[in-house]
């Protein structure tokens, strides 16, 4: 009779702790805080004369020490799916490096210097699903897909002269990324995103000194793939309820 009992009283608990509908967010907001992974914005080889000798030479530029302030609003549009507006800002800083090969023996000639800040934004517009809906469980992953903008700001300049780079560069991104919200208090999360910004690179051939270092014109139709990281609070605002029979 005990046993029978404690099932019973356990059974009835589950079920006055369960609602038959549960509330879905509706609308979303966030900020957070993080970096873009070090970005290879352009890579080139080409051959430098020293001391009469020529001299096979490669030279990258790198984007390095991006931190972004991020902040995104979304709107549901069923349960799992949501459009989402998203922008981040970030100064970081524009590195150089040049190493050299003699007599076929790497001898390590490499230089790696700052040449004034970058600054970046971003604005883009995409989609994000979750397996179940957000706020149904203590964790929710998801995928985000989407279009937007990448802008550079480059003040930047090597002291040989060879490089030079000023001014305002935008182009077109494509955002993939992958996220989690951990549930910490009521409608609060905690997220946790990597996104990749896939964009064209933003130098040209008139950012060198094509008399001195010519530039092969496929480097600059390479893709460049900048990885922002991020963590942050995001409050969903659920405001219409549905069934949960879909959450885990």
């Amino acid at each position: 009779m005990q046993p029978r009992f404690s099932v019973l009283l356990l059974v009835s608990a589950i079920a006055a702790a369960t609602p038959a509908d549960a509330q879905r967010p509706k609308l979303g907001l966030g900020i957070g805080g993080g970096a873009i992974l070090g970005s290879q914005l352009l890579e080139h080889e080409f051959v430098g004369r020293i001391d009469g000798l020529d001299i096979p030479v490669r030279r990258e530029v790198n984007l390095e020490d991006v931190a972004v302030l991020s902040a995104n609003a979304e709107w549901y549009i069923v349960p799992n799916v949501a459009l989402r507006l998203h922008g981040a800002w970030g100064t970081g800083r524009l590195q150089v490096v040049t190493d050299a090969i003699v007599n076929d023996q790497d001898i390590q000639f490499e230089f790696e210097s700052d040449f004034g800040d970058v600054r970046v934004s971003v604005y883009d517009v995409g989609l994000s699903i979750w397996p179940w809906a957000p706020g149904t469980a203590g964790f929710a992953p998801f995928i985000t897909f989407g279009i937007g903008r990448f802008a550079y700001d480059f003040d930047a300049e090597t002291g040989d002269g060879l490089f030079r780079a000023v001014g305002r560069r935008s182009e077109r991104a494509w955002l993939l990324g992958l996220g989690a919200d951990l549930h910490v208090w009521r409608t609060v999360t905690l997220r946790v995103e990597a996104m990749d910004h896939i964009v064209d690179s933003p130098l040209d051939p008139a950012d060198f000194d094509s008399s001195v270092i010519p530039v092969r014109t496929s480097a600059f139709t390479e893709e460049v793939n900048n990885v922002r990281l991020t963590i942050g609070a995001h409050i969903y605002f659920p405001l219409d309820s549905y069934s949960t029979t879909d959450a885990p």
